[in-house]
């Protein structure tokens, strides 16, 4: 597959919430005039795509947004990323009833709908940033971010265990660990997942709310479907397409304290790790900057690609008409999106004969060369600077012949696991998201009654240590009776 390559700009959109106070801003084609109360001076932000009050989201899909199924179809990789302050209509617009969540997902179901050799799948990634607690070293009030499952059943309030895992790819880049992906084949399908994630997002939203104890401080949501599309050689050309629902963002004063919607002050303590880094990425591609922070959130670690430049990015971006201060702050950084150029890959024709030719070649090289093609792998040929170009030859299509067995694994894997969550043997496993929901007042009174500790005697595929790892297959009751040996060695070492 032979790509080229495509410079653009970040594209930026702007849309207006509608308000019934006196409006501070105003729109006179295509360029935001605000208006300081009370006041002469006037500030105008020019941008070439705006959504007024009177459009509606289908509208503003249509006229702005479509055409990156389009892109995602032709093999590059899109993100379409909502940004704002507080209230102003960013979960609407993404997770509404007509919103952006449902709109890709139909569309690019549609356009898929009948080919054999296509796949689409839908993961959905919750990032939970949790209450501030204080450091006993600094003193500081440090929040922490927590990666949830969107597709699995919601938990209680507080009962993180410590997130999934980002890990990093040496060719496919970062992606989470333990993250549920499932395989849409019919529209019934589509509907009921999208609807589970939306509901399981707002519910952690919810939760941030209405507060209380263990609640968490801002949720971000992150929608993911992926297109696997194979070819007659056997190889796998995927593209992603990324909805990010960012919470709301929060203009900083001097000494850093935080001024939310309203002018009500949040404090220091209450900081946001994902947006701090995402602002942070901004201006470090802004100023193109050598080093880029991508690795300063999880969040931020699964956009990289696009904000690196590796896909499309189209950031929409929600204004408050009643609002100057937080208007403001928001249309100057939108300004700064507008200003970050990126380059993406897109796929231009296909190249290269079928598996079968390739390793006949193959065959004919070792032949040559008077090597035996039998277990010969791209990693065991060693390159030197007067190496031959048969040898490049070889090295290239034994690299691409794996390439093929590997795309091949990786759909069947895919396919497996989403047979598995469908069937609901996702959801009965232990999660490594959540904790483990406690036991019932009177059962662990009757075991404890029977001489059993709550955990004894039952079989797991999988378990956990102190830390909170999960290993596979070992019984309870053995780790339970290790734990109590130890404890007690350690305490006869302290008497001793």
């Amino acid at each position: 597959v032979a790509f080229k390559a495509m410079a653009e700009k970040m594209r930026v959109i702007v849309r207006c919430k509608p308000t019934k106070k006196e409006k501070l801003i105003h729109v006179e084609k295509n360029e935001f005039v605000l208006q300081r109360p009370k006041t002469n001076l006037r500030k105008q932000y020019p941008f070439e795509r705006v959504v007024t009050e009177q459009e509606t989201t289908p509208e503003l899909y249509k006229k702005h947004l479509c055409d990156l199924v389009d892109h995602v179809l032709r093999g590059r990789s899109s993100s379409v990323i909502a940004f704002g302050a507080g209230e102003t209509g960013k979960s609407f617009t993404t997770r509404g009833a007509d919103g952006l969540v449902k709109s890709f997902g139909r569309d690019i179901f549609n356009r898929l709908r009948g080919d054999p050799n296509s796949m689409l799948s839908l993961s959905v990634l919750m990032s939970a940033i949790t209450a501030p607690v204080q450091s006993n070293m600094t003193g500081r009030q440090i929040t922490h971010e927590v990666l949830l499952d969107g597709l699995l059943p919601a938990g209680d309030v507080g009962d993180y265990r410590g997130g999934l895992h980002v890990r990093e790819h040496p060719s496919k880049g970062f992606f989470v660990e333990g993250l549920s992906e499932v395989v849409i084949e019919k529209e019934e399908e589509l509907e009921k997942f999208v609807e589970s994630a939306l509901t399981n997002c707002s519910t952690e939203d919810g939760r941030r709310t209405s507060g209380g104890k263990g609640a968490p401080l801002k949720v971000h949501c992150l929608f993911s479907f992926k297109v696997r599309r194979r070819d007659a050689n056997g190889m796998v050309d995927t593209a992603e397409l990324q909805i990010v629902d960012l919470a709301g963002y929060a203009r900083e004063k001097k000494g850093g304290a935080q001024v939310a919607r309203g002018g009500e002050k949040s404090g220091p303590v209450g900081e946001d790790i994902v947006l701090k880094a995402f602002l942070r990425i901004t201006s470090s591609l802004e100023m193109n900057s050598s080093h880029i922070p991508f690795r300063d959130s999880k969040m931020t670690r699964i956009l990289s690609k696009a904000l690196g430049g590796q896909a499309l990015c189209a950031v929409l971006t929600h204004i408050a008409m009643d609002n100057y201060e937080e208007s403001e702050a928001v249309l100057m950084l939108a300004t700064k999106f507008g200003c970050i150029s990126f380059s993406g890959r897109m796929r231009e024709g296909k190249k290269g004969s079928d598996a079968m030719g390739k390793k006949e070649r193959i065959r004919q090289l070792c032949d040559q060369m008077g090597i035996s093609s039998e277990g010969l792998k791209s990693t065991s040929i060693c390159i030197e600077l007067e190496a031959s170009k048969e040898l490049l030859e070889l090295r290239e299509l034994l690299a691409e012949v794996e390439a093929i067995g590997k795309n091949q694994e990786e759909w069947d894997l895919v396919t497996s696991c989403s047979d598995r969550f469908k069937a609901g043997e996702g959801t009965s496993q232990a999660r490594l998201d959540r904790k483990v929901k406690a036991q019932g007042r009177e059962e662990a009174e009757w075991q404890k009654a029977a001489g059993r500790s709550p955990a004894a005697g039952r079989q797991l595929c999988t378990r956990e240590n102190v830390n909170g790892q999960v290993t596979e297959g070992h019984d309870m009751a053995q780790i339970t009776s290790k734990l109590a040996q130890l404890r007690e060695r350690k305490a006869l070492q302290a008497r001793r």
